[in-house]
């Protein structure tokens, strides 16, 4: 069945998913079609500290890299374990079928997207500035959660 994704299943994968061939750091992290619950202390770090130290795989190097990543997961039923249930926005897509794959739409919804891209495009900046305009209020179940590092989305260094 393969070990669950944690610190020590991701401490030798990372350096060569965060890494490029030319030193230079990822700003995005796709860990796809997981079958096995996220946890683990290095992905908690990667998602709240500042900086990560992974070792690379076959050597005694642990580089200090940003961990200014945007991370992705998916998969089918995906879980969290431990404090990454805190850490991660669950996004879920039910189409209500069996097979996805063999719906059909009356529209094109990639060329409708495309033509309507700046009806959109107005519609998330209304929302960002409705945000703005009320002092950023904090989501109020949030509050109540005892998080390890407060998230500030007006810091330039989490760009």
């Amino acid at each position: 069945m393969g070990e669950p994704f944690s610190s020590r299943a991701l401490a030798a994968k990372t350096p060569k998913a965060v890494l490029r061939s030319n030193n230079c750091v990822q700003r995005f992290l796709l860990l796809d079609n997981c079958t096995l619950p996220l946890e683990g202390d290095f992905l908690n770090a990667m998602l709240t500290a500042e900086t990560v130290r992974p070792r690379i795989l076959g050597k005694s190097e642990a580089p200090k890299l940003p961990a200014k990543v945007m991370m992705l997961a998916t998969g089918n039923n995906l879980t969290a374990k431990g404090d990454m249930t805190r850490r991660l926005l669950r996004c879920t897509i039910d189409p209500k079928m069996e097979y996805p794959e063999r719906r059909d739409f009356e529209n094109e919804p990639v060329t409708d997207a495309k033509h309507d891209r700046l009806h959109y495009l107005a519609g998330a900046l209304t929302i960002l500035r409705a945000y703005i305009v009320a002092d950023r209020p904090k989501n109020v179940c949030a509050a109540r959660i005892v998080r390890a590092v407060e998230y500030d989305p007006r810091r330039s260094d989490m760009a």
